[in-house]
């Protein structure tokens, strides 16, 4: 009987041990992710005030351009930008992709009334279906995180 007790003691430490590992690993790869998604963040801001510096340089086809509202035509253009990636329930956290989409707006000047709509472009899977369900007027009005 002692032996089995000591036997499962060492069993449950390999287990716990694990567990401590795996949370450890899984901590490390957030950072790592938030890490990237803060570089990457810091690249989208830089070319936003480069472009923004140069207000007069003239829009030709595919060259980003990032003094333009969300769609706007720039020379019958399309103005192409750096944008936010789409939602993905299976891979990001709501709370730190409505930041990021917050500092992203704000970095590229949109008018606030329109985030509603630029997020709702974003969203998949069960966001969306939850977006779905919003009335018009809800769907239509971005409150921000609680």
């Amino acid at each position: 009987m002692k032996n089995f007790v000591e036997t499962e003691r060492a069993y449950q430490g390999k287990v716990e041990a694990q567990v401590r590992r795996d949370r450890y690993e899984q901590r490390e790869y957030e950072l790592q992710r938030q890490e990237r998604e803060s570089r990457n963040l810091a690249q989208q801001l830089e070319i936003l005030q480069l472009h923004q510096s140069q207000p007069n340089r003239s829009c030709e086809e595919g060259e980003e351009r990032t003094d333009t509202q969300p769609g706007q035509r720039f020379s019958g253009v399309k103005a192409n930008r750096p944008t936010v990636p789409p939602f993905d329930s299976n891979k990001d956290d709501l709370d730190s992709y409505l930041r990021r989409f917050e500092r992203f707006a704000i970095a590229a000047g949109w008018d606030r009334q329109t985030w509603a709509v630029i997020l709702s472009s974003h969203l998949q899977g069960v966001a969306l279906d939850v977006y779905s369900r919003l009335s018009q007027q809800e769907a239509e009005q971005y409150h921000g995180r609680p």
